[in-house]
Parts: structure tokens; C-alpha cells; sequence
């Protein structure tokens, strides 16, 4: 139970890191937040905070004329991010299956 618990503490975090760098923050210091708190915690608080990759980097981008970029890349992060949550759930599954 306790493998289990652990897999999904840490792919839950890994969830948060990748979330928090498409928000335009450190996912370094997200994933270590989530890791020590816990990752329910540092999800509510992520998304508590203003969304900085919106409001910086799109206007500057969007003077530069490179907005499609821009777009292109959080599109990949948004696929990278839904890819590590399958891969969460299916460590979750498959440690509990190894439990069970």
C-alpha cells in the first residue's frame, strides 16, 4: 500500500512541476513544494496564482510577431502534460495491482 501511496505522491508532483512550467514558473521548485507539502496543496496553490507565461511572455512575444511560436510551444507542453498523467494513473494501477 505504501509503494502505491509513494508512486502517486511523486507522479502527482511530477503533474504539478509540469503544470507550473506552463504557467510560467519554476518546475524545479514546484515539483520540491509538492513533494515536501503535498501535491494536492501546491496544485491549489498553483492555480491560486496569477498565470505569469500568459501575461509576460505573450505580450512580448506578440511585439516580437512570434505569437505562433509561442502558441506551438504551450500546445506541446499541454500534450507533455496530459502524457505524465496517464503515466501517473498507470503507475497507480499498476502498483496497486502489485499490492493487491
Amino acid at each position: 500500500m505504501m509503494i502505491a501511496i509513494f508512486f502517486w505522491w511523486i507522479g502527482l508532483s511530477i503533474v504539478v512541476a509540469v503544470a507550473a512550467d506552463t504557467r510560467g514558473r519554476s518546475p524545479i521548485a514546484w515539483f520540491i513544494c509538492a513533494i515536501i507539502f503535498s501535491p494536492l496543496l501546491g496544485g491549489l496553490l498553483l492555480l491560486a496564482l496569477p498565470n505569469l507565461a500568459n501575461s509576460f511572455a505573450a505580450g512580448r512575444m506578440y511585439l516580437e510577431g512570434e505569437l505562433r511560436e509561442f502558441e506551438e510551444r504551450r500546445r506541446r507542453r499541454a500534450i507533455v502534460a496530459r502524457i505524465a498523467a496517464v503515466v501517473v494513473v498507470l503507475m497507480g494501477i499498476v502498483a496497486w495491482m502489485m499490492l493487491a
